[in-house]
Formats: structure tokens, sequence, C-alpha cells
């Protein structure tokens, strides 16, 4: 209805009662409730324009901030009207707890556990300081001294994203490991297939791990780390994963055990050709880790567009899924990439954002000729067991304790290697170029310099231009600027120098010649 037609309706039934449309919150004529789409309405105040439009927006779904489209995923069961204040929230910012404010009792003792279902974060927090202040009356508690320390820990299951659902119940990971029941309200799509013991433990894991990395403590805290890092759909460390090592190193095993601990509908494998593939994306929906195994040297077309994706969904970007026969939309995705090869992969990335979001794990030994063939089989089923989830529990506190990854010395030379591979320009700056503000060094000279020095590391060498933007991307700081030299205007970089040696046996005269 547009704006004329509006105003005509409005003139002809002024004389009718009017009541509030809770949508747009405009007094409309009671006749325009009665002819509303009760699919739209579901007996609410909504008025005829607004299921209109309502209509409109399931039609097109591109404009994401109108009042109707979020109206109309309340309708298909993506957001929800908070209890308290009544206002319309996606499902991501609501709390979900137990029914009531209740003590329960453990083995170890009693716990004041209070919940409030179906209300968003903000009232959540007001109610929980109004329960903890009449709480503190109840238990006769002084007021500055909190319930933890007369014996009853309170837990608050604040976030659903630290939920892990198994098969006997739920566990809240940033509480501990108490297994509390099963409860229908709860919505997740990722359950793990196992009953959850929390004193489960595996000898044959321990004493292969060991082996595998030598008892590096560090490089098996990272694997521990990674392994909690895919129990729960976090990725705010916008970190992937290389298992960097040669033949039979161990490499494809740990994969296997990952997703034996998540299970299958928790997984899916990929490639970089899928992923450079227009519906690359669909098949990462809804998972919680994605693997990519035995990976060889794609072709640069390849290599580049899965790199394009790979970065933007462990950035945690928006990314466009395309299913066929359906309207292409965005989504965040919440896997985590776990990638296996016998060397570094050969991508094209001058900036180093790969380089920046990689983890590098490396296995150092080859069991090529000594393989006990046995061995994936009794671990993944241990993992599909549920004796393994202790360690990645383990790992994931120690990751948000100490807030970053581990990274083992055995794998800082692997991450040298991946920055020389995947932008040879910082390589070229650090070894050949010094970084003064005041200094300034020609394109010319640069270039020549870069020519050499790409003809003694047998590498391409390419032309001028994309030598100047990947020095660019490789120093930042320096700026283009065009001085006089020798009467005549030269293109340069200014904060930027070569080196005495690189001048002398490459260049062939001063730098500011």
């Amino acid at each position: 209805m547009n704006e004329t037609e509006l105003k005509t309706a409005m003139e002809v039934e002024t004389n009718e009662e009017c009541r509030c449309c809770e949508l747009c919150k405009e007094d409309r004529p009671v006749s325009w409730f009665d002819d509303c789409d009760i699919r739209y309405c579901n007996d609410e105040a909504v008025c005829c324009d607004c299921a209109e439009r309502l209509i409109e927006a399931e039609e097109d779904m591109k404009d994401k901030d109108s009042i109707y489209y979020d109206r109309l995923f309340a309708i298909t069961g993506t957001s929800s009207k908070c209890g308290d204040c009544g206002k319309l929230r996606p499902l991501s910012e609501f709390v979900y707890n137990l029914p009531q404010s209740e003590v329960l009792f453990f083995e170890d003792g009693p716990t004041l556990v209070i919940g409030y279902r179906s209300t968003c974060k903000a009232c959540a927090q007001k109610a929980w300081d109004k329960d903890e202040a009449a709480l503190h009356e109840k238990y006769d508690v002084p007021t500055d001294r909190t319930l933890a320390e007369i014996g009853i820990p309170t837990i608050r299951c604040c976030d659903p994203k630290n939920i892990t659902v198994f098969e006997n119940g739920m566990v809240d990971l940033t509480s501990g490991t108490r297994l509390f029941p099963l409860d229908p309200n709860f919505f997740t799509l990722n359950v793990v297939p196992y009953n959850f013991d929390p004193d489960a433990r595996s000898q044959l894991f321990e004493t292969t791990v060991s082996d595998i990395f030598n008892g590096d403590a560090d490089s098996i805290r990272l694997l521990y780390q990674w392994l909690g890092y895919n129990i729960i759909p976090d990725i705010s460390q916008e970190k992937l994963m290389l298992f960097i090592g040669d033949r039979r190193a161990g490499k494809s095993m740990m994969i296997d055990i990952l997703r034996g601990i998540l299970g299958a509908g928790q997984c899916c494998s990929t490639s970089y050709r899928a992923l450079a593939r227009p519906f690359g994306c669909s098949a990462l929906e809804g998972k919680l880790a994605a693997t990519i195994g035995d990976v060889k040297i794609p072709s640069k077309n390849e290599a580049n567009a899965a790199l394009e994706v790979i970065l933007k969904v462990v950035g945690g970007d928006t990314v466009p899924i395309e299913h066929k026969f359906r309207s292409q939309y965005d989504k965040q995705l919440v896997c985590r990439f776990t990638i296996g090869m016998n060397s570094l992969p050969a991508f094209s990335d001058s900036a180093r954002a790969f380089t920046a979001r990689s983890n590098i794990l490396y296995f150092p030994n080859s069991y090529y000729g000594k393989e006990d063939f046995s061995l994936k089989a009794r671990l993944v089923k241990e993992a599909k067991e549920g004796k393994l989830i202790s360690y990645a529990i383990q790992g994931l506190k120690d990751l948000r304790q100490q807030g970053c990854f581990t990274v083992p010395e055995t794998s800082k030379a692997q991450e040298q290697e991946l920055e020389e591979i995947t932008a040879p320009a910082v390589v070229f700056a650090r070894e050949c170029c010094e970084l003064k503000e005041e200094s300034y060094a020609t394109k010319d000279m640069l270039f020549e310099a870069w020519i050499n020095w790409c003809k003694l590391a047998n590498r391409k060498i390419g032309n001028v231009s994309y030598f100047c933007r990947f020095l660019k991307q490789a120093c930042p700081t320096i700026k283009e600027f065009k001085p006089r030299i020798n009467g005549k205007q030269t293109r340069a970089f200014k904060g930027i120098e070569l080196q005495d040696w690189v001048c002398d046996e490459w260049v062939g005269r001063p730098r500011s010649d």
C-alpha cells in the first residue's frame, strides 16, 4: 500500500475505533486488523499494512535492517521476544539456564543455580543482581561476602556457546565439568554422540601423543588446545591449524581423532578445489570443524579462491552461501579449519594475513616402514567412546586462561618458512633493506635489487608494479613520493633504504643516486 492509498484509507475510516499496531507502533482502524493474514500476526495486534510488508520481506530478504525482516525471523523461529522487556531479540542474545533459582546437590556439595529462560542478557543481568540480594538475605550472608565464600558456589549459564550437549546431559564449560540434565527447550545444532564421563582417560592416547612429538610439552599443549577450541562454536581466536610433517607422521590420525571427538555430524571434509567452487561453503554450515587432509599443491586460481574463503571464515566475516535452486544468502560460519600436509602451502599472500591466522603443529617423526596399522582404529574408537573429550576440555580451559595458543619452538621455524613462501617481499625487505623515517630509495634501485635477489633465490621476478604493491604491503609505513634527483623528478619510496652491501654488489651506485 503506497502513501496515497494509506492516507485515503485513513480519511475514510477516521470514525472507526483505532488500536496500536505492535510492529509499526501506529494507530490503525480496527478493521485493518481483521483482514490480517494469521500466519504473520499470530493473534497479535499487527495491521494488514505491516502484514503485506512481511510478505514482501519474505520474497525479498535483502533489507536485513528493517523491523519487518526481524519480525519475519521471529515467525520462522530464529528470534524470540524477551519475557521481561518484551523486545524482539535474536536467539544469540538470549540466556539459557535452568527454569528457576534452586540449590542442586552434587557429590562435592550444594550449588546454587540461578536461571531464567526466554530472557535476554540485559534483563537476566538485572534479575541476577536482584536475586543475589534476596539470596544473601535468605541465607543470612553479609553483603561484603559472596555465596561461594560460605560454601555455595553460584553457576550462571550465560552463553549458549559454552554449553556442550552430550547424550546423557549438558556441560557448561565455563563452570567445570558438572553434568546438567537435558532440556528440550535448549536449541542447538551440535550434539556430541556419546555419554560424558569427566573421569575418562586414555593411556594409549597419552603414550601415542608423547611419542609423536618426542615428549615436547608445548606441542602436546597446542594439540590439546586445538581439540578444545573445536568443541564449542567459538571463533574468537580467529585461527586455523596446519599439521605439517613427513609421510606417515601421524597427521591424518590426529584429524580422524578430532572427528571422533566431535562426532561425524559436527565435521565436514573439504578441499581447496571444493572451496573455490560456487557451492563450496554450503557444506560448512552448522559444522564445528572443517578438515582438509593430505593436501597437494593446488593450481594458482584454486589456491587464491580457496584462500579468500578460508580467511573470511577464520576471521569471522560473513560469506555467501549458495544452494542449488535456492537464493544466495550471507552467513557467519563457526567451523575451524584443520589442514594436514607434507609441505607448507604455496599461497600468494603478501599481506601475511594467512600467516597471522595460522597455528602450525610440526610432526617431527616419520613412521614409514614401521607403522602400526591398528593404532588409528583403536584411537578413533576411544575418541568415539568419549575417552578423549577430557583432554579437549583441559585444552580449552588452558587456552582461555592463557588467552592465546601456545607456540612451540619446533613451529617457529615453520612459521618463518611459511612467511618466506607466501610473502617473499617481506623476506626481501628484511634481508636487503632498512626502515628509516628520513631515508628514501628510488623504485628503480629497489626493483634492481629485487631482480638480483629473486635470481639468487630462484623466485619469479614479475613486473615493477606488482613488486611495488607487494613491498608496500610488506612495509606499510613507507610512502610514495617524487623527489628531484639531478634535476629530474623520480619515483621513490620514503622511509626505506637499501643496505650498503646491496648497493655495492647489486646496484653498483650510492643509495641516493
